[in-house]
Order: structure tokens, then sequence, then C-alpha cells
């Protein structure tokens, strides 16, 4: 894998750990080297999630509102949203 990007943003990583298409080892591992660039790099990992991780055409739930309440979360933390209740 090579090394992330010397700046990033706080980033959040949303995948499910039966992703074939982007394995949760990868993202994983660059979560490890892009925290050298930005301490806030979050992986939210959904059991028996695939790619993608929910049909949106479909609803999808619940996992388009988990995946929702993670992001509303961690943008959140950042101060960037106003707490979701």
């Amino acid at each position: 894998m090579q090394a992330a990007p010397a700046r990033l943003p706080p980033t959040l990583i949303l995948i499910g750990d039966a992703d074939s298409a982007t394995p949760p080892a990868t993202v994983r591992a660059f979560a490890d080297a892009a925290r050298g660039a930005q301490p806030r790099c979050e992986v939210v990992l959904f059991p028996g999630g695939r790619h993608p991780l929910y049909a949106y055409r479909d609803g999808g739930e619940p996992a388009r509102s988990q995946t929702l309440a993670a992001a509303e979360r961690f943008l959140a933390s950042l101060g960037w949203l106003d707490p979701v209740h």
C-alpha cells in the first residue's frame, strides 16, 4: 500500500466487513497511514456489510440509518453539525 497523502481533512470511512471490492484490511492500512497526516481518520465497520453498504434505491434499512447516524456523530464531534437528537 502506498502512503496516504501528507495532508488530509478529518476522514470517516464506512465499510462492511464482507466488502470484497474494498477489503477491510486495506481500509485499516490506509487509516493507519492517514493518521500520520490527520489524527482524525475513523473507520466504522458494519458486520455483514457488503459493497455497497446498502441498496439505496430499495431503501436499504437498517444499514442506511446506521451509516447516516455514524456520519452525523462524526460531523457533530468536529463541530461541523449540530448533534441530532
